[in-house]
């Protein structure tokens, strides 16, 4: 049965009996082809352990513990004079957000007005109630998770008002005013997503923006609780 040498033995088998110096130039040889197959293996161990530790495009992975924190913005705070309300001894004080929200109108100048923000059904509900004084281009937007025709009205609620029902996109689709602890209910004739009040004659002393369009931060919206 004939069976086949293996590489090196062939090798071996082919230099039986050539001269000396010979043998040497084939030995060093191998040792030189075995240090060259070394380096090229630390070479491909080095690469693979840099890919492992970048991310995609060639950048260094962060190390988490060495990054720097990244700065909160503070909170708004409510303006002195907004938490003044005196309640009657048997009444739940009930805490408002706070936000300022822009009113804009075609060739007219940006206004700014501060608003509490009524974005739960015991905001809602409470409202302006027990207020005897506003400052000045300071209200209340009540936010509501869907569009809605829920009326609105002045029980306990001791400062003449008026109120801009808004869509979704914040553009005023009604003015009505507001009479001072009138328990008639003031219905919208559409549904509306926001609702604005201020003191009455806000709008007629800014009579130009009447059919502008809240801008109203992401923030601010309703909740069915």
């Amino acid at each position: 049965m004939h069976q086949e040498l293996p590489p090196t033995a062939k090798v071996c088998s082919a230099l039986v009996g050539q001269p000396r110096s010979l043998l040497l130039l084939v030995v060093l040889a191998a040792v030189s082809v075995a240090a060259c197959s070394g380096d090229a293996d630390s070479q491909v161990s080095e690469a693979a352990e840099a890919s492992a530790n970048a991310t995609s495009g060639g950048v260094a992975a962060a190390d988490p513990e060495n990054l720097d924190p990244v700065p909160l913005l503070p909170a708004a705070s409510i303006p002195a004079g907004l938490n003044d309300v005196e309640l009657p001894a048997d009444t739940e004080p009930v805490a408002f957000n706070f936000t300022v929200i822009e009113l804009a109108a075609a060739d007219q100048p940006v206004l700014v007005i501060d608003v509490l923000v009524a974005d739960t059904f015991a905001r809602r509900g409470r409202g302006l109630m027990f207020r005897t004084t506003l400052p000045p281009s300071t209200g209340m937007i009540f936010a509501f998770p869907t569009r809605t025709t829920s009326p609105i009205w002045m029980k306990d609620t001791p400062l003449d008002l008026e109120v801009a029902f808004l869509a979704e996109d914040g553009e005023i689709q009604e003015i009505l005013p507001l009479h001072a602890l009138s328990v008639e209910l003031v219905h919208p004739e559409l549904p509306y997503h926001f609702a604005v009040e201020l003191p009455r004659g806000w709008f007629a002393r800014h009579a130009s923006h009447a059919s502008g369009r809240f801008l109203i931060p992401p923030s601010v919206r309703g909740f069915a609780e």
